[in-house]
């Protein structure tokens, strides 16, 4: 086409419109590479290190550009499903659409902050270009957790249950005698499914539904020993 030749309606629609089809296909792009790495597609038939690897060698990216960009298709296809709109409808570039994703995923994980976090930088992006965008999640960063405190709470008590997942054992050994005896450690979840199974195992069993006599009773006493 001669550039030189349209007007200048045809040159604003031509490129606004082209924004909108990028914007568009980075959010058809995410459910593409997050399908794609639940097959694991990129180690088994590809033959690369990482669905990150893969997505660099495909779009001749710089290193750690397809890492990102499946960080942001996480995100677009899991809770951040507002992002996704915006980007579908043109509202939202991907370059925005990486900085609400990095926003949002600072904050304190308490999923109701996330979600006003999330419905205010995708309405801001209406209106501010990347770098004030930045600037947006920053300051919104600074006034939910000013000094950072929920976060490095919320690290330290990933790495306790990291910790204890990884620690978890059970032993189960017979005492020679017609017995076993039972040992072993696991996270708080793991004593939380226990006490599910076991408790209902543990409540009184009434001996029967009625006395000596005929006569109903509903306090009978549990025949079994402890």
């Amino acid at each position: 086409m001669l550039w030189s030749a349209q007007s200048d309606e045809v040159l604003v629609s031509v490129v606004e419109g082209l924004q909108v089809l990028v914007a568009a296909a980075a959010a058809v792009e995410a459910g593409a590479v997050v399908e794609a790495e639940a097959r694991d597609l990129a180690k088994e038939r590809l033959h690369f290190g990482s669905t990150g690897d893969w997505l660099t060698h495909a779009g001749g990216l710089r290193k750690g550009e397809g890492k990102k960009r499946l960080v942001r298709a996480r995100a677009l296809t899991g809770s951040m499903d507002r992002v996704r709109r915006g980007l579908l409808a043109g509202r939202v570039s991907p370059g925005q659409a990486d900085l609400i994703v990095a926003s949002v995923e600072a904050l304190p994980t308490n999923p109701f902050l996330r979600a006003r976090g999330e419905k205010l930088m995708v309405a801001s992006a209406a209106y501010l270009d990347a770098t004030d965008l930045a600037r947006t999640g920053r300051h919104l960063l600074h006034v939910v957790d000013p000094h950072g405190e929920d976060r490095r709470l919320e690290r330290a008590l990933e790495r306790e249950e990291r910790a204890a997942h990884l620690s978890r054992y059970l032993s189960i050994t017979e005492d020679g005698a017609g017995g076993i005896r039972l040992k072993g450690y696991g996270s708080v979840e793991d004593g939380a499914v226990l006490r599910a199974a076991l408790l209902p195992m543990t409540a009184p069993r009434p001996a029967g539904d009625v006395d000596d006599d005929g006569e109903p009773c509903a306090q009978l006493k549990d025949p079994r020993e402890h």
